[in-house]
């Protein structure tokens, strides 16, 4: 029994240990979904399996594989994104544009570097056929791609990730400076009667301060030093 923690700090428990002349690692839980009794118990009950001749990794591993990409994803979104991470909705989102009409059936033993690089690909060049306002640039299509690599390495990881190798398209910066005739046209348009005095405020202390909009739209008068 051992625990890999991550340079986030994330740990996960697992079993490792030889089996018929091959490491074999059996993903336990990410602490602290159980406790450590239970950890320990569920170490005892795979080491049990092994001691009949019994690989629960290979058991593990024809269930995922027997799976669809719906149910994984649901899997992952309960048990990993919604406890963890607060921009979860965008990843429904993200699943429902782009991965549940080619990927809700699939199974897992489906998806390989080929079948995703070719979804990958697809993304930028399906849409675009509808119109204008149903295309997909590259970065968004990363952003589905790194999710698929997220669903399957934290949900799926006994299994071999298909997204491996799937190089991501090169992306095009869209900084930009504001010119000095577009700084005043701003400055007129914040101090026009229609604009809401939170929103001013709130565009000139982002601009004067360079904070990070989460932290502007965050703080609190206790936060500030006048």
């Amino acid at each position: 029994l051992r625990v890999r923690v991550s340079h986030t700090g994330r740990k996960v428990f697992e079993v490792y240990r030889w089996h018929q002349g091959a490491p074999v690692r059996i993903k336990i839980c990410v602490w602290p979904e159980k406790t450590i009794t239970q950890i320990r118990e569920k170490a005892d009950e795979y080491n049990g399996d092994f001691a009949k001749g019994i690989n629960p990794a290979e058991q593990k591993r024809a269930v995922r594989e027997e799976m669809t990409f719906s149910a994984l994803f649901h899997l992952w979104l309960e048990q990993f994104a919604k406890p963890h991470k607060r921009s979860w909705e965008d990843d429904v989102r993200r699943y429902q544009n782009y991965m549940d009409h080619p990927f809700e059936k699939k199974r897992l033993s489906w998806f390989t570097a080929t079948h995703v690089r070719e979804w990958h690909q697809r993304l930028t060049t399906q849409l675009k056929q509808r119109g204008p306002a149903a295309t997909i640039s590259p970065a968004t299509a990363n952003r589905s791609l790194a999710l698929l690599k997220t669903v399957f390495a934290e949900a799926a990881p006994d299994l071999r990730n298909p997204c491996a190798g799937v190089k991501m398209f090169k992306e095009t910066s869209r900084e930009r400076f504001l010119q000095p005739d577009e700084m005043k046209r701003l400055f007129d348009a914040l101090e026009s009667e229609e604009t809401g005095e939170d929103f001013r405020d709130y565009i000139y202390l982002s601009l004067f301060t360079a904070a990070r909009r989460s932290n502007v739209l965050a703080m609190r008068w206790t936060d500030l030093d006048l």
